[in-house]
Order: C-alpha cells, then structure tokens, then sequence
C-alpha cells in the first residue's frame, strides 16, 4: 500500500507543477504582449466608407496593416474599397459617423441623436 500513496503523491505533485508552470507562461505572456488599443485611443479607431459601411479597427490591426502594406490605404472589410472617411462614435447612443458640421471647421452633431461630437483625438 506505501507504494500506491508514493505513485498517487508523485501524480499530484507532477499536475501541481504543470499547472504553475503554465500560469506562469501564461503570465509572463499577458505581460509582454503589445496592446490591442493605444493609450490616447483605447476604443480603436472609427471608419465610413465611400459606401456606407461603418466599422471600428483597433490601432495593433491599422499598424500591422500599414507595415506590411506601406503605401497602401486600409479597405473596407464588407466591400474592400480603400476611400474611407476617419469617423467618430457617439458617445450617447453609439453611432458611427464621419464628423465635420455644416460649416468647415464648426463643431458637428451626432445624426442619429443630435448629442455635439466627441472632442477629436491623436490619429
């Protein structure tokens, strides 16, 4: 009977250490990894395109697209065309929309709710 409580003891100190080691990895690369929204634009960054399609990118995604297409602007992801209007995101009912008011360089309203846009941010 020893024998069986040193086999079954071994067993368990084994997965113990299995485990750790592998909170451990699992640690040291949640800690390392590059982040998915940079600081001055923690939600990502907001597009319309020419079609309408209104979409968010996160700023690790636009960074890697823009290093391995140098030149290149970033498509649609629904129709592919390049021509896409940087946009904004109410921050009261939520809507996408490119900004800009009547007047060049007056503040503009949401569409959706009439809510004043959002102040701009560092592209």
């Amino acid at each position: 009977m020893p024998m069986e409580e040193s086999e079954t003891r071994k067993k368990i100190v084994f997965a113990g250490v299995a485990v750790a080691f592998l909170a451990l990895i699992y640690a040291t690369w949640s800690t390392m990894r590059t982040p998915k929204n940079s600081v001055d634009q923690p939600d990502g960054t907001y597009w319309t395109c020419k079609n309408g399609h209104k979409f968010n990118v996160s700023t690790r995604d636009l960074n890697k697209f823009q290093a391995e297409h140098y030149g290149e602007r970033y498509p649609c992801p629904t129709c592919g065309t390049p021509e896409l209007v940087r946009s904004v995101k109410c921050p009261k009912c939520g809507e996408i929309y490119a900004p800009g008011g009547e007047r060049r360089g007056a503040p503009g309203k949401c569409p959706k709710c009439g809510e004043p846009e959002p102040p701009p941010t560092a592209t």
